[in-house]
């Protein structure tokens, strides 16, 4: 199924949509529901959601008036249809909800329904959700988006929350999920389970890819590619002679079976149009720390962690955790350039290497989510694993010494360099070390960086364990890049008595509305 064959239908379930009034002249007759309002919950593993359903005898606008004792607003679908299927959003947990369905048809005649509704309680096993800096007129507006996990459960939990760490939408999916996002109609893009899934608001399942038979799985991110279609990341089992077995003797080799990280390009039903193989165009034999580990039953070589793809230069953009790199290719997979530690590369990779220029450059170790900015920068977060090579004898920064931070290079590609334009490493509470994910997005309308450390096990270099906190918690902070301001700060967390294993979460992510970029209240 194509990506976006339901979007007509999406359209009619989203705050003012457009649509043209039609069907059978009956003035004459009263206007009157032929299938009375009800409002459902959906059994799609969706929580804080209700599903509207009626039917009038001709077409009508339909407005949803909602008040939960302490907040009112209004929803407006303004597609004049007879037969409405809408998404109520932006209920929130433990409340009573008061609903008042109206129906206007062309003439302005009306008639209403007046319901009310339970929405459930959040989690006994649940973060504390607080925030922390919240400089009302200096945020991005808008929504942010959270994939969470407690390590020992099989279920993640994908939250919305808004700016007073309020969560306004919910969904519980048991497997695990590694990115997801909203795209432009609405609807959220994900990697579960290792395949690709598409879900509306109401959690249906819209699309599903499932992983080609010889790939092991699909992983880290899927992201819109060339055209309507996608780029995302797959892994296959490769054999590698004269594979290093230490850190420390580079002669120290041994054959072995390697995940060789793939790019994948699809087309917009998840058909397969391009796969370009990181082992040829890196070198399968060079490692960094982290390349003796496993990935399932294979050596995790590379750990490909993101991808995004470029449309105005037609460049993808992926980052290669485990060789402390981000490359970029270009439109047919070639090489363009590898921005790493200058460590251990050898001719013809060396010749791809950008040379660091400035005195406030610091290069980037086991990096996560690399995207395309501006007049030529990108950005990424850099978690700062161990801040070393291997066989270069330089010593590994302690945890609990260590700091990760976002940061933005300026590339220039004629001359082949690289100079570091901007970085922040700092909370409310200090700095953070997250050896784990994380993130760092530009955010369009204010020009701010939000900051995702997603996987924090040190804050200010003082340990979770001493600080009561479970073994992960996670900060999300949105800075002024101009002033380095922090305007926004959430932290999610747990004591360690009640979930010693923590929180952690992949993405973060600030989306407009619950109904995507044309949706509202």
């Amino acid at each position: 199924m194509r990506p976006y064959v339901l979007l007509a239908a999406l359209i009619a379930c989203r705050p003012e949509a457009v649509g043209e009034p039609g069907g059978r002249d009956n003035k004459d007759i009263e206007l009157a529901f032929t299938e009375e309002p009800i409002l459902s919950v959906p059994q799609t593993g969706v929580r804080l959601v209700r599903r509207l359903t009626l039917r009038t005898n001709r077409p009508t606008t339909v407005a949803v008036e909602l008040d939960d004792g302490e907040r009112q607003w209004t929803l407006s679908f303004s597609s004049a249809e007879e037969v409405h299927d809408l998404a109520i959003l932006g209920l929130r947990a433990g409340r009573t909800v008061s609903v008042v369905m109206t129906a206007t048809d062309v003439d302005g005649d009306q008639l209403s329904s007046i319901q009310e509704i339970e929405t459930v309680d959040l989690p006994a096993v649940w973060p504390d959700i607080r925030i922390l800096t919240h400089e009302v007129g200096r945020v991005e507006p808008g929504l942010t988006l959270l994939n969470m996990r407690e390590p020992s459960s099989a279920t993640d939990q994908v939250i919305i929350i808004d700016a007073d760490g309020e969560v306004v939408w919910w969904r519980e999916i048991a497997e695990k999920v590694v990115d997801i996002r909203m795209l432009d109609d609405g609807t959220l893009m994900a990697v579960s389970n290792m395949d690709i899934v598409r879900l509306s608001m109401l959690g249906d399942e819209l699309d599903h890819f499932a992983v080609e038979d010889d790939l092991l799985r699909y992983h880290h991110e899927v992201a819109p590619g060339p055209g309507d279609g996608w780029v995302t990341l797959a892994s296959k089992p490769l054999l590698v002679a004269g594979y290093p077995a230490s850190y420390n003797d580079p002669n120290q080799t041994e054959e072995t079976i390697i995940a060789d990280d793939l790019v994948l390009v699809l087309d917009a039903d998840g058909q397969e149009l391009e796969r370009w193989s990181l082992a040829e165009i890196l070198d399968p034999t060079r490692i960094g720390h982290g390349s003796l580990g496993t990935r399932g039953d294979e050596i995790d070589w590379a750990h490909a962690n993101a991808v995004v793809y470029d449309p105005d230069e037609q460049a993808y953009l992926v980052s290669v955790r485990h060789q402390d790199a981000v490359i970029k290719l270009n439109s047919i997979g070639e090489l363009v350039w590898i921005l790493a530690p200058n460590a251990n590369w050898e001719p013809p990779l060396s010749d791809f290497l950008l040379s660091p220029v400035g005195d406030e450059i610091e290069a980037s170790y086991h990096q996560h989510a690399s995207m395309f900015g501006p007049d030529g920068h990108i950005l990424a977060f850099d978690n700062g694993n161990n801040r070393s090579s291997p066989f270069t004898g330089l010593p590994k920064v302690r945890d609990s010494d260590n700091a990760s931070r976002a940061v933005e290079y300026h590339i220039d590609e004629e001359a082949m360099q690289v100079s570091q334009t901007w970085s922040h490493k700092m909370t409310t509470l200090g700095t953070v070390y997250s050896g784990q994910m994380g993130d760092a997005d530009y955010l369009p309308q204010t020009g701010n960086i939000l900051i995702n450390y997603g996987h924090a096990g040190y804050i200010d270099g003082v340990s979770n364990a001493d600080a009561g906190l479970g073994d992960s918690v996670i900060r999300v902070v949105e800075v002024d890049k101009a002033t380095g301001d922090i305007v926004w700060e959430v932290s999610l967390d747990s004591p360690i008595d009640e979930v010693p294993l923590g929180w952690s979460l992949n993405r973060s992510d600030r989306i407009p509305d619950l109904y995507g970029p044309g949706g509202g209240e």
